[in-house]
């Protein structure tokens, strides 16, 4: 399971900390930046955000995060494919788009009966529609 926290690096040279969510996942760290920044007041000398806002913030997006990630199985998965996924929006993947490109890489691969079958099993379902 990845391990999530805000975190601080390096101050801009405007004097601002842009603020990341650290991600470690199997003793690997990466970074996930978010749009928001801190005042060097806001920040310790252990580089930890004391800004309220930015860490009710963080701590809602973190929630998010683990929340989607509580619906997959990370073990495997590296640091990168976990930020990768985490950034990536979630949607709603459609049915009929995925059954037609199935059946167009049916038609492709020579099993043309099966595709007419698949096309009509889409077609059923699509009548169904409430």
């Amino acid at each position: 399971m990845a391990t999530l926290r805000p975190c601080v690096q390096k101050q801009r040279s405007d004097g601002f900390y842009p603020v990341y969510i650290w991600v470690i996942q199997n003793r690997k760290p990466g970074y996930i930046k978010t749009d928001k920044i801190v005042e060097p007041s806001a920040v310790s000398k252990t580089k930890e955000i004391r800004d309220n806002e930015v860490l009710r913030y963080c701590t809602q997006l973190i929630s998010e995060y683990n929340r989607r990630l509580n619906l997959q199985d990370t073990s495997l998965w590296s640091v990168k494919e976990v930020i990768s996924f985490l950034q990536t929006q979630e949607s709603d993947a459609s049915f009929t788009d995925y059954a037609k490109l199935h059946i167009d890489r049916m038609i492709n691969s020579g099993h043309d009966r099966n595709a007419k079958n698949y096309k009509m099993a889409v077609q059923s379902l699509k009548s169904l529609k409430c």
